[in-house]
């Protein structure tokens, strides 16, 4: 089964990113299934097998070793197959160390990670939606003005989530800073 971890956004930070699915749904970007609770995150690392107590113990060190940041997403990106389009965010020292630390600190936990998302391979993007046409990107393009990018967000969370296609489901979910584990079921 597979699985991500991924930084989370405030929730001011996620309803404006809602904001911007809706602006693409508009735009006939087909939208990923919504969920409750959903926030917007970055995906950091994808793995395909953890183990669970380790991987609790080594995301507790890990989000205590980072503080919350500021993150500007000031643009949008579509992937070369049209499988799917995303917001990209400015490249900060912060969410550099972000993901190089998260790749430090997970060795002992997880098994099978994807190569294209190590250091100096990864893209970061927030998801937008699934699948487009070139007519679709000409249409987002030219309404990218209106789009109010970029926009400022608050990374405040780190999670590990199950990437089931049909259902994308947080294992669970820890506070920048703090360390402290949080319920968002």
């Amino acid at each position: 089964m597979p699985y991500a971890i991924e930084l989370i956004f405030e929730d001011p930070g996620s309803l404006a990113v809602q904001a911007l699915r809706d602006r693409a749904a508009a735009a006939g970007l087909p939208s990923f299934i919504e969920q409750a609770g959903w926030r917007a995150s970055i995906p950091l690392a994808v793995f395909g097998q953890m183990d669970a107590t380790s991987m609790r113990l080594e995301m507790k060190r890990y989000a205590m070793a980072l503080k919350p940041f500021e993150l500007d997403l000031s643009g949008v990106a579509f992937a070369c197959d049209m499988s799917s389009a995303g917001l990209t965010p400015t490249m900060t020292p912060e969410l550099d160390q972000a993901h190089k630390m998260v790749h430090n600190f997970l060795r002992k936990a997880v098994q099978s990670p994807r190569p294209d998302y190590f250091p100096g391979r990864w893209t970061p993007t927030v998801a937008l939606g699934e699948g487009y046409s070139q007519l679709l990107v000409q249409r987002m393009t030219d309404q990218s003005a209106e789009w109010g990018l970029p926009v400022r967000v608050i990374v405040s969370d780190a999670c590990v989530v199950n990437v089931n296609p049909s259902r994308r489901q947080t294992v669970f979910q820890v506070q920048l800073a703090t360390g402290a584990f949080r319920d968002r079921s």
